[in-house]
């Protein structure tokens, strides 16, 4: 069973207004990206309410697999888990796991994650499947934005990049195609035919990243370093996601740190790609959270990462 258009509503909530660019048609009631009048702006948008609207009980008592509730409660409802990342088994809870997961769905995964956001959601695990469109229609939900999510909810709008950011995602686009093309070009030692990195070449990369390693954590102040260190631990144990890590760390990087970040980055690049002639960075803070959480993973700690039963 494929993943309906509807399903992982949760994670169209989190990219609503926080970089998302496009973003897919999800029905009423089943967790559509809002926002609300009782929400303070900044920059235009917040990600979500200050506070949730109650769960109407037609949704408790008819829950459908899948679908995402904001929800600020302290005990999840019957039939709802509490979103946190955490990991679940796909034989205990194989209908929403293929909903999730389509690997699932394929039976080539025994787990899947929940998705994970830094405010309170719920996901249904109980309930109706929802195995088409056309069921899902005939369900007892009521298909209005106003019945799922309250009478303030109004749809988020789409995200469009200015003129001068447009340019800077095409230039960055053209960089990268070029890199390619340098790439393909170049001439191959004879004697490597394998594709495997000779040992120069894997001494070269480990002391760059060792380098570029300490040189980004450097750059942080003592609490971000902390919170990175924390974060990349909590990945390697598979208590949270890299992407719910890299936004964490997005909203505490400073604009000074995600500048400096980012200069360590276009460093080491530069020393590593012979002819690179360097990139745009039109969404620094995303980048720079990136580029922080990958680079500060040590090589013990990428082997654990790569033994978590969902990376096999």
């Amino acid at each position: 069973m494929k993943r309906g258009p509807f399903l992982g509503a949760a994670a169209a909530a989190v990219l609503s207004g926080c970089g998302g660019r496009g973003m897919g048609t999800i029905p009423a009631g089943v967790g559509r990206p809002v926002q609300t009048q009782a929400q303070a702006v900044r920059g235009g948008a917040r990600l979500v309410p200050a506070a949730a609207d109650p769960i109407p009980a037609s949704v408790l008592a008819s829950p459908i697999i899948g679908e995402a509730r904001r929800f600020d409660g302290a005990v999840a409802p019957n039939g709802w888990f509490f979103a946190r990342g955490q990991t679940l088994s796909a034989s205990e809870y194989s209908k929403l796991g293929a909903i999730l997961d389509h690997a699932v769905a394929l039976g080539t995964k025994q787990t899947f994650a929940l998705p994970a956001a830094g405010y309170g959601f719920v996901i249904a695990f109980a309930g109706s499947a929802p195995a088409s469109p056309q069921a899902l229609a005939a369900s007892p939900r009521e298909p209005t934005l106003a019945a799922s999510l309250g009478p303030d909810a109004r749809q988020a709008l789409r995200r469009v990049l200015s003129a001068k950011a447009q340019a800077a995602e095409n230039a960055r686009a053209a960089q990268i195609r070029a890199n390619l093309a340098l790439a393909a070009s170049a001439v191959r030692p004879q004697g490597n035919v394998s594709g495997e990195l000779t040992a120069d070449q894997s001494s070269r990369i480990a002391a760059s990243r060792t380098t570029a390693r300490s040189a980004a954590l450097e750059t942080l102040s003592p609490a971000n370093r902390a919170r990175v260190e924390a974060l990349v631990e909590a990945i390697a144990s598979g208590r949270t996601t890299t992407y719910a890590a890299q936004m964490q760390l997005a909203g505490a990087l400073s604009a000074q740190e995600a500048a400096e970040l980012l200069q360590v980055h276009d460093a080491e690049r530069q020393a590593l790609v012979a002819g690179w002639a360097g990139m745009e960075h039109p969404n620094p803070q995303v980048e720079a959270s990136r580029f922080a959480v990958d680079i500060a993973f040590t090589l013990e700690q990428q082997q654990r990462y790569a033994t978590l039963p969902q990376n096999q």
